[in-house]
């Protein structure tokens, strides 16, 4: 019989073509077949073979991956449109191998971004919606000024960061103080970037900024009491108040011509309808016996070169007293309890404050009791009576009987009754 004899050769061109037949892998098989390496054909609830074997059929859910994104030069070319790179965030690294598979991991600050993405977005509409409504109540605007505030202030925002910043601060600020939502650790975050920008930005006065300035620095300091409080400040609230406004005065001085009175293009200063002047409706200065007490200072006494700071702030007091004593003056009175700040409070008497200086905290008490006569809104809830203790102990058992007027009015209820008590302070 004759046998068919292969030459080495053609065995091995046949075993390469046996061994390179196509053929589809199985990447979810059985255990049992992964084991034995043969082919599964993923039979449900149990593959063929553990069948015929009569063994157990156990399949493992392999973890879910991470999206890939195939890079390849005609993909690449093909959809390179303006559209589709637009919105091709992350972009794929480049890895130098066309067709390679790139693991694209989510950036771990995305989700951060847009939350706060989002709380800008309901900041802004909280803003328009609602605080400036509210801060127009408070502050006793008329329509002109409402109109600074809801139309000027956001769209001078858009162009200039640092008053966006302060928009968004404000509105927080808001949102906390009424009750809305509770904002936590976010409010620090945006008092500290709306200050810092404005900072950063006063450095360079200009023309084009000044306007933006004055907006912000007034904003910062209408909320500045609120913030304190909800923010849990451990000084005195007041303090802050009487620094922040520091800036518009100091802004205002240095306009350098820029046409104020153009209201359709610039509109009036926020500061002029939200604080006032205290000069624009003149009042008598009626200055009460204890604080011409207090204002007497030896050469010797430190306080003596801070002299001139501490008779226009007890001047300033001696002018609300004496609005007090002038019934047509009314209408301005709580316009000029506002303003007291921006008139009377230099910035060395703020810093005397600081010091904790007797005779400035005394002086600071005593408009403490005027703050009083303003509305009980969110601005200045809760200030009075906690900054009054705090004075208290400053000054101590030595200067606390100087405190006893201020104290006693700031407990009175009544408008009216406060202001009979007060009015008996000067003409007894």
């Amino acid at each position: 019989m004759s046998t068919l004899q292969l030459d080495p050769g053609s065995q091995g061109a046949a075993k390469a073509n046996r061994l390179l037949r196509p053929h589809s892998k199985s990447r979810q098989g059985c255990v049992a077949c992964k084991a034995r390496r043969i082919k599964c054909d993923e039979g449900k609830p149990a593959c063929r073979t553990c069948q015929w074997r009569s063994a157990d059929c156990v399949y493992v859910t392999p973890p879910k991956r991470r999206s890939r994104l195939r890079v390849s030069s005609s993909a690449a070319s093909s959809s390179a449109t303006p559209a589709a790179s637009a919105s091709a965030t992350p972009e794929a690294p480049d890895d130098g191998v066309l067709g390679r598979e790139v693991v694209l991991p989510d950036p771990p600050s995305l989700s951060a971004l847009r939350s706060k993405q989002l709380l800008d977005l309901r900041l802004m509409h909280q803003y328009g919606s609602s605080t400036v409504d509210s801060l127009a109540g408070a502050l006793e605007l008329n329509e002109r000024a409402l109109k600074v505030l809801r139309m000027d202030v956001p769209r001078l925002a858009f162009e200039h960061p640092f008053l966006m910043e302060t928009l968004l601060c404000t509105a927080i600020i808001h949102l906390e103080c009424t009750g809305v939502g509770s904002a936590g650790p976010e409010i620090s975050i945006y008092r500290y970037r709306a200050i810092r920008s404005f900072r950063k930005e006063i450095e360079n006065v200009t023309a084009h900024n000044l306007r933006a300035l004055v907006m912000a620095s007034t904003l910062l300091a209408a909320t500045t009491l609120a913030a304190d409080r909800v923010m849990n400040y451990s000084g005195l609230w007041i303090t802050n108040w009487l620094a922040m406004p520091q800036g518009p005065r100091a802004l205002l001085l240095r306009r350098d011509g820029l046409p104020f009175d153009r209201t359709e293009e610039y509109g009036t200063p926020p500061c002029v309808h939200t604080m006032g002047r205290m000069t624009d409706v003149p009042a008598p200065v009626t200055i009460p016996d204890v604080l011409e007490e207090v204002l007497r200072i030896s050469h010797d006494e430190d306080d003596w070169l801070f002299r001139q700071d501490l008779r226009e702030a007890a001047t300033g007091i001696g002018e609300l007293f004496g609005a007090l004593l002038t019934p047509q003056l009314k209408p301005w009175f709580h316009l000029k309890i506002r303003s007291w700040p921006y008139t009377f409070a230099s910035g060395r008497f703020v810093e005397l404050i600081r010091r904790s200086r007797p005779r400035a905290l005394i002086i600071a008490a005593y408009y403490m009791a005027f703050l009083a006569f303003l509305p009980d809104v969110w601005l200045y809830q809760g200030v009075i009576h906690r900054d009054m203790e705090r004075l208290g102990e400053l000054l101590g058992m030595e200067f606390g009987h100087y405190l006893e007027v201020p104290k006693a009015a700031s407990w009175i209820r009544d408008d009216d009754e406060r202001m009979v008590f007060m009015v008996m302070q000067v003409c007894a």
